[in-house]
């Protein structure tokens, strides 16, 4: 009966052997797995950070579709240097006396030779030539528009 005890015994150890054998290996393969895991979650963090900075990228050019501009002050020098116009003068002619007088007594507007001149305090803002208003005053035939430039 010992023998019989012996030999189940025998077999028990066997599998509990067996047993930590396999535990062995599949703590072995949890490392193994949980190293490959943090490669990968930096990998991810990594990937994660180039989409969102690509985003932000995209999302800047597109913001900054603007059409190319030039300044007023690069207008005016482009007229006093290459164009040659003498810009000084040329505010001192629109400046002209009977100008400056309806100004001074408070004018909104002054008009002289068809020119509107537009004041606002003792400033001129605008001017508003003879064809331009015929233009505002009246609704384009076609699109009923104000000063549209389907008729032009």
């Amino acid at each position: 009966m010992s023998d019989w005890r012996d030999v189940e015994s025998d077999i028990i150890r066997d599998k509990l052997s067996q047993c930590e054998q396999k535990r062995v290996e599949l703590h072995r393969r949890q490392a193994e797995a949980k190293a490959r895991l943090s490669t990968l979650n930096g990998e991810i963090g990594t990937l994660t950070t180039q989409v969102n900075n690509l985003r932000l990228e995209l999302e800047r050019r597109n913001t900054d579709k603007v059409d190319a501009r030039i300044s007023d002050h690069a207008l005016l020098r482009y007229v006093e240097r290459v164009l040659e116009i003498d810009v000084e003068k040329l505010r001192n002619h629109l400046l002209s006396k009977e100008i400056r007088c309806a100004i001074e007594a408070g004018a909104k507007s002054v008009t002289i030779d068809g020119i509107k001149f537009i004041v606002q305090g003792k400033t001129i803002v605008t001017m508003i030539a003879p064809e331009q208003k015929k233009k505002s005053i009246s609704k384009c035939s076609t699109c009923r528009k104000w000063a549209c430039e389907c008729d032009v």
